[in-house]
This record gives C-alpha cells, sequence and structure tokens, in this order.
C-alpha cells in the first residue's frame, strides 16, 4: 500500500534526529491499532479469533465454524462479507449477503430480505441483535457474544453551528454489541458532532423495540432507531413498511449519522485469523499521528535555525577564548 513508504520515512526521520519522536510514533501506531482494531473471538477456539476492525473493506474467505469444541453454532459459516453490502433495510434479518441463507429465510437480497435470522451464519463475524427470545437470548449463548453484551445508546447534537435549526427532539439510538457501540459514539462525536451518551443495557431503554429500527447494518448486528417511527408490520418486504416521518426524511444529521455507521462500523478483516499487520483504517490513523509528530519536529528544527546565526557568533566568541590555551598546552 502506498501510505507504507510514508510511515517508513517519517520513523527513519524520527530515528535520526530525535529518539523521542520516535517512541512517541511508535506510541501513535499502537494506539491507532488499539482504537480500531479488537479482537472478537468468533469461534470457542481461541486460535480462531478474528479481527474487527473499524474502516476495513472486509472481504475474504468463508470460514466454518466446528462442530467438535460444543460451540452453540458449530457448524454455521462466517466471515466473507466486504463493506458493499453493510447496509441492510429496516426488515430483522436484511443485510446478509447471498450465500447466507437460513431455515428461516427466503430470500438474500440485501434490500427486501427475510423477517429471520434463525440458523443463518455470521458474514461480518458479529451475531444478529437479540429482540425476543429468540436462539441467540440464553445467557450461555449472551457470555459468548462477540463484541460483548447488547446495549444501546442516545445519538442527538446540541452543536447550533454544526447543525443549525436541529430540533431537541431529533435523538436517535443506535443498538449493537458494546464494543461496537462504544467505537460508533467516539466515532459520531467527531464526526457528526454528536454528544456524548454512555451505553445502557438494552432493556432499560424503555419503549424502544424493533419497531422503532429506521436502519439495520452489518446482518442485523447494529442498527439505528427512530423514537418517533413506529411500524408493527411483520412483512418480510421494507417496502411495505411505513415511511419516514417527514421531520427527518431530509435530515442532513441523520444522513451523517447513518453515513457514518455504514463507512467506518467495524467489521470482520479478510484474514479471519489476522496477520497482525494494520489494516488501511490503523494505517491512516498512524499516518496523521507520525505526520503530525514531524510537523512539530520541523517546527523545533526551524527554531533553532532561526537561533543559528547567535549560536555561531557564540561558538566563535567560545573558541577565540580557548584557542590560545590550547595551543600552549
Amino acid at each position: 500500500m502506498t501510505l507504507f513508504p510514508v510511515l517508513s520515512v517519517l520513523a527513519i526521520l524520527f530515528s535520526v534526529v530525535d529518539a523521542k519522536g520516535a517512541s512517541a510514533c511508535k506510541s501513535a501506531v499502537k494506539a491507532a491499532t488499539r482504537n480500531v482494531q479488537s479482537r472478537v473471538y468468533i469461534t470457542s477456539s481461541f486460535g480462531d479469533a478474528g479481527t474487527i476492525t473499524a474502516w476495513s473493506g472486509g472481504g475474504g474467505p468463508v470460514s466454518t465454524i466446528p462442530t467438535d469444541n460444543g460451540h452453540p453454532f458449530g457448524g454455521r459459516k462466517y466471515g466473507g462479507a466486504d463493506r458493499s453490502t453493510i447496509y441492510g433495510s429496516r426488515v430483522y434479518g436484511s443485510g446478509y449477503p447471498s450465500g447466507y441463507d437460513g431455515s428461516g429465510s427466503s430470500t438474500s437480497n440485501n434490500n427486501v430480505t427475510t423477517t429471520a435470522t434463525t440458523g443463518r451464519g455470521f458474514p461480518y463475524g458479529m451475531w444478529p441483535i437479540s429482540w425476543n427470545q429468540d436462539e441467540y437470548f440464553s445467557q450461555d449463548v449472551l457470555a459468548l457474544r462477540p463484541g460483548g453484551q447488547l446495549v444501546s445508546a442516545q445519538v442527538g447534537s446540541t452543536d447550533t453551528n454544526k447543525w443549525p435549526g436541529l430540533p431537541r427532539e431529533e435523538r436517535y439510538t443506535i443498538v449493537g454489541d458494546m464494543d461496537s457501540v462504544m467505537f460508533m459514539m467516539s466515532n459520531l462525536v467527531g464526526w457528526c458532532s454528536v454528544t456524548m451518551d454512555w451505553p445502557k443495557t438494552l432493556g432499560s431503554s424503555a419503549g424502544l423495540g424493533e419497531q422503532n429500527v429506521i436502519q439495520y447494518y452489518r446482518a442485523s448486528s447494529f442498527a439505528l432507531l427512530f423514537t418517533g417511527y413506529n411500524a408493527t408490520s411483520t412483512a418480510s418486504n421494507a417496502e411495505a413498511f411505513p415511511p419516514l416521518p417527514a421531520s427527518i426524511a431530509d435530515s442532513a444529521f441523520l444522513q451523517c449519522v447513518n453515513h457514518t455507521i455504514g463507512d467506518s462500523i467495524p467489521i470482520l478483516d479478510s484474514a479471519a485469523s489476522g496477520d497482525g499487520g494494520l489494516s488501511e483504517g490503523a494505517t491512516i490513523g498512524v499516518v496523521i499521528a507520525c505526520v503530525v509528530g514531524a510537523v512539530a519536529l520541523i517546527l523545533c528544527i526551524g527554531r533553532a535555525l532561526d537561533k543559528w546565526p547567535e549560536w555561531k557568533e557564540s561558538i566563535k566568541s567560545w573558541w577565540k577564548r580557548i584557542a590560545p590555551a590550547a595551543a600552549n598546552a
């Protein structure tokens, strides 16, 4: 990838000119990687841990969860999906790529899909949201859920400069595993000026449920909800669901939230076992951190050059004082 030569040049610059700068750059590498990557144990074998990465393109081979280790979903497929199919619809069970039909599915089309997730695999490495007492609901299964327990967080903004005229009641809710919700909340704060809200367990969000979903993502493992939307339809066709309320249909804030989730929500990397390298998202973070450090270093060097004439005269004066003594020694 073309960004790696940039990293190499910056690393050499830091190592030659300023050892502390090099150390800072290495720290930036670790921080950027930690911020956008997490290890998710898709199977019960620790050796089969996959890397869920923000901004990742996904893809790669489809694997199968072993059936000989007691995993509750042994025999199901996982992985292989890329970000091009990240968006589902308002239908639970949407957002699955082709090849991931299950016992309750009628089609794998991305926009008009099934009403069920029963028996289906995990194309992005994450399990679908559990709204009711389904196969993802038992305590034993909840303990194994990739990314942690299901939580929700409110998504709103009070930034009148970024969003002039945004109604206070235009607040959304994101639902998903703890790791994904925490990452997306921090990301939305940065990209859409969202007001930070700490996640709460899914059951504590009174009145919110499947009927409030306006968009599913990542094979129905992540969702965006709006309390002003209520669809009690059980139809499997997204076109049969009521349209969005007029108050948010053309909302620029909603578009920002929706696009940011679709572009950056963590998904399974192409190499399920992980090769230890940096993803494109992590690389971008590292480049930004190192460039900032390089600019600071250049500014310091610039200050030193500005003072060079003064230092040069001091050196000459010092040499004139010690040269005679050195000659007579």
